[in-house]
C-alpha cells in the first residue's frame, strides 16, 4: 500500500511538471486564483525558489499520535529530476479493524510551477457532486485553503491544505462517512513549526 502512494505522488509531481513545462513563463505572469492560498498566510512568507525543508525535517511536522491509531515509522524521500527539487513526508496510521489513516508533506519550493499547477482549480469555486464522488474546496479555520474530495462507494476521504505557495499537506483515511474527520487530523499537523521553519 505505502509503494502504490509513493508512486502516486511520485507520479502526481513528474505529471505536474511536464504539464507547466513549456509554460514557464506564462505561469510566472498569472495573477494568483486564490488569494489565500498565494498570499502568505499566517505570516509565512512566499516560496522564492532555493532549498526545500528536507524530508527528514518534514517528518518532525507530521502528528505523533492519533486517538484509536498506532503509527508506523514516517517515511521521507527527495525528488530531484533537472533540477526540479520536492521533498516529501508521510506517515500511516492503523487501528485493529485495518482501516488507516495517512498524513503527508509535500515541499515545493523549489518547485513554485508545480506548486501552481496543484492548486489551480482552488479558488474557482469548483464542486463536484455524483454518485461515486463529491469534491469542493474548503478552509481550515478559516486560515488555509484546500481541497477535499470523498469516494462515496469506497468511503475513503482525501482533504489537501496549500501554505505559503509551496507546502501541500495531505490526510487520506478510508472507511469514513465524510470528509469531516479528515480535516480533524489535519488541524493535529504542527502548522507553528511548520511556520518557524519557513521563516527560519
Amino acid at each position: 500500500m505505502k509503494n502504490v502512494y509513493k508512486l502516486i505522488v511520485l507520479l502526481s509531481v513528474f505529471l505536474g511538471f511536464f504539464s507547466c513545462s513549456g509554460k514557464e513563463d506564462e505561469n510566472e505572469t498569472l495573477e494568483p486564483s486564490n488569494p489565500g492560498i498565494e498570499n502568505g498566510n499566517n505570516g509565512l512568507k512566499h516560496a522564492e525558489g532555493g532549498e526545500s525543508i528536507h524530508y527528514k525535517d518534514l517528518e518532525k511536522f507530521l502528528p505523533s499520535d492519533v486517538e484509536g491509531y498506532e503509527k508506523e515509522d514516517p517515511e521521507g524521500n527527495s525528488l530531484n529530476m533537472a533540477g526540479l527539487l520536492v521533498e516529501s513526508a508521510s506517515a500511516e496510521y492503523t487501528n485493529p479493524n485495518g482501516n488507516y489513516i495517512r498524513v503527508s508533506i509535500l515541499d515545493y519550493n523549489a518547485a513554485p510551477s508545480v506548486y501552481k499547477t496543484e492548486t489551480a482549480m482552488w479558488g474557482k469555486g469548483i464542486t463536484i457532486d455524483s454518485d461515486d464522488e463529491y469534491a469542493k474546496s474548503f478552509s481550515l479555520n478559516n486560515e488555509l485553503n484546500g481541497w477535499e474530495s470523498f469516494q462515496k462507494i469506497n468511503k475513503k476521504a482525501n482533504v489537501v491544505v496549500g501554505v505559503a505557495n509551496r507546502l501541500l499537506i495531505s490526510v487520506e483515511a478510508n472507511n469514513q462517512l465524510d470528509a469531516e474527520k479528515s480535516k480533524d487530523i489535519l488541524a493535529l499537523v504542527n502548522f507553528r513549526s511548520i511556520m518557524m521553519a519557513i521563516n527560519s
